[in-house]
């Protein structure tokens, strides 16, 4: 792919996420995919590979964010096999609370396919939305 097809991919996975489009998403992603969340939160962050990130994440941020992120999609750079875009989100969490976040999404790209998936975010705001 062109620069300009991965970042028209990129911003297609972003909606796709958004809208929790797992056939979306399967048929974006390679068979190896993985994905991660960076954050500066205490713990780890575990890899997901393809089937827990199509099975099993929606499900969680689902149940978390039920009305979806309301991601919007900004700058987006891509050079060889890799890609990355800036984002934010504006939503409100099951519990009510709203959630706004700001995040850096890279992309690996392997022909057409993503092949890792990885999440800058404020983990701040994670905790302000879920803090007790």
């Amino acid at each position: 792919m062109n620069p300009d097809q991965q970042k028209a991919l990129m911003r297609e996975f972003i909606a796709a996420l958004d809208r929790n489009a797992t056939d979306e998403l399967a048929a974006m992603v390679a068979p190896d995919f993985r994905f991660e969340t960076v954050s500066s939160a205490s713990g780890e962050s575990q890899p997901l590979d393809r089937e827990q990130f199509l099975e099993v994440l929606p499900g969680i941020l689902g149940t978390m964010f039920p009305d979806g992120f309301h991601y919007s999609c900004g700058e987006a750079l891509s050079e060889g096999a890799g890609g990355s875009m800036q984002g934010t989100c504006d939503t409100v969490t099951a519990q009510g609370r709203p959630y706004v976040n700001r995040y850096h999404w890279f992309f690996a790209f392997e022909g057409d396919k993503i092949v890792r998936f990885r999440e800058y975010l404020d983990s701040y705001a994670v905790y302000e939305a879920f803090r007790p």
